[in-house]
């Protein structure tokens, strides 16, 4: 379900720039973690991973003239549609009782090699996926509403 709900999320021109390597092997996750150090804290207790990767590489080449501008272009806009999947997945998660942490904070080139991501595709981030021991934790403080938030009218 978890899964299925990145699936659906939406993207730009429907393109779903993604792919999700669920990682249940807890060699693979400790060696991912060994790299994180404390950043990655959720990985060393998570029952599994799920890597989220921007599929740079599956973006047409028609049209396109390479520019570096043009590249980044595609790179900024395959991010937003991958992270509005992990989002969607992270709230799927939360729905079920279950906790997430998104862990972005990564030696990419390193994790890249031991999952074979293309070279050319973007690791966003690992959610680290386990059971809530004891009580669901609290939320987080909160900026105030008129802090983040304004009107043009």
């Amino acid at each position: 379900m978890i899964i299925e709900a990145g699936r659906w999320a939406p993207s730009g021109t429907n393109r779903q720039p993604w792919e999700f390597i669920v990682i249940k092997k807890r060699e693979i996750i400790s060696q991912i973690f060994n790299k994180t150090k404390r950043f990655g804290l959720p990985l060393r207790t998570a029952q599994l991973g799920i890597a989220i990767v921007g599929k740079i590489s599956q973006y047409p080449k028609i049209g396109m003239t390479g520019e570096p501008n043009e590249i980044e272009s595609i790179k900024e806009q395959c991010l937003m549609d991958c992270s509005l999947a992990a989002m969607n997945m992270m709230l799927m998660a939360c729905s079920l009782n279950i906790g997430t942490c998104c862990v972005g904070f990564l030696d990419r080139e390193y994790t890249k090699k031991i999952l074979e991501i293309d070279i050319q595709d973007y690791l966003l981030y690992i959610l680290a996926v386990g059971h809530i021991k004891g009580d669901v934790p609290k939320p987080t403080f909160r900026k105030k509403f008129d802090e983040i938030c304004r009107f043009i009218e």
